[in-house]
């Protein structure tokens, strides 16, 4: 009776063995599978990349400067997609150093991204000059700032030293008649700009926009709303129309829950840009502890 036992459980331990083998061996095909799909997934990966010839990118005004130069990116299946490469100069530290930001798409829809410096020698940003006071006529503006540059009166450099007059934009503002406020910007291919300002003399008869409130005061109770195009008259390139309503631009600093005195700033741009007008409406919010 006991070696029938004794048999009983050898016979027990042989199949419980065999059946911890056959999970053993299932377990490590299922893992080899997966390390396997692993390993896919790290090829497809390395396949796949956006990669500089140089870390940074130097640049010293002479020529065109070309964002793309060591510029290499491939797909997952490793084909060269290096042309659909998008380069943007995105940020800025300080005047001559810059960062470029690189997306491309790849076929999967993914992006990559990648970013470097620009390294700009002997760059000092743009420079903007022009006389305090001005005489001009009306035929002036048509090309305002190479006439001045002509006279010698504006001077304009992209930050390299090279003549950027004609980048140069400018816009005026009535002050009274025949005198006008001008406002000289120039912005450069890095992110850069500079401004100057001048009072200018206007003889002639001149086509201006209009910008008049209805009122320039205003009073409302704490807690009421306020809305300020209800204090638009006329906002036109002509006393008889009113078509440039839409090219208003409100900014409104008054809180209707405290009591006080704040202003909405009224500013109104011509189509072409060169104009601007510019009201202000003062608001008094009453209430509050008598």
């Amino acid at each position: 009776m006991r070696r029938k036992l004794t048999a009983l459980i050898g016979v027990c331990a042989l199949v419980l063995l065999g059946i911890l083998m056959l999970r053993a061996i299932r377990m490590d095909r299922v893992g080899y599978r997966e390390q396997a799909a692993l390993s896919g997934e790290m090829i497809a990966t390395a396949a796949q990349s956006l990669a500089f010839q140089r870390e940074e990118l130097v640049y010293d005004g002479r020529g065109e400067l070309d964002l793309m130069e060591g510029v290499t990116a491939t797909d997952v299946d490793g084909s060269d997609i290096t042309e659909q490469v998008n380069a943007v100069i995105t940020g800025r530290s300080g005047v001559s150093r810059k960062t470029v930001r690189y997306s491309v798409f790849l076929s999967d829809g993914r992006e990559l991204t990648a970013l470097r410096s620009l390294v700009m020698q002997g760059y000092r940003g743009p420079q903007l000059s022009v006389e305090e006071s001005l005489d001009l006529a009306p035929e002036d503006l048509t090309d305002l700032a190479q006439v001045l540059k002509d006279r010698g009166a504006l001077e304009a450099d992209d930050g390299f030293g090279r003549d950027a007059a004609g980048q140069v934009t400018w816009q005026r503002e009535k002050i009274s008649t025949g005198i006008y406020n001008l406002t000289f910007s120039l912005f450069n291919p890095y992110l850069d700009s500079a401004s100057a300002e001048a009072e200018a003399h206007i003889a002639g008869a001149m086509e201006d926009i209009r910008l008049t409130l209805t009122q320039n005061q205003a009073e409302i109770p704490m807690g009421s709303a306020l809305d300020p195009l209800l204090f638009i008259a006329q906002a036109g390139s002509t006393e008889e129309e009113n078509d440039l309503l839409d090219r208003v631009q409100v900014e409104s600093y008054v809180n209707p829950q405290i009591p006080g005195i704040y202003s909405v700033i009224y500013t109104l741009t011509s189509l072409d840009n060169t104009q601007i007008a510019r009201e202000v409406l003062t608001v008094t919010v009453t209430g509050g502890e008598e």
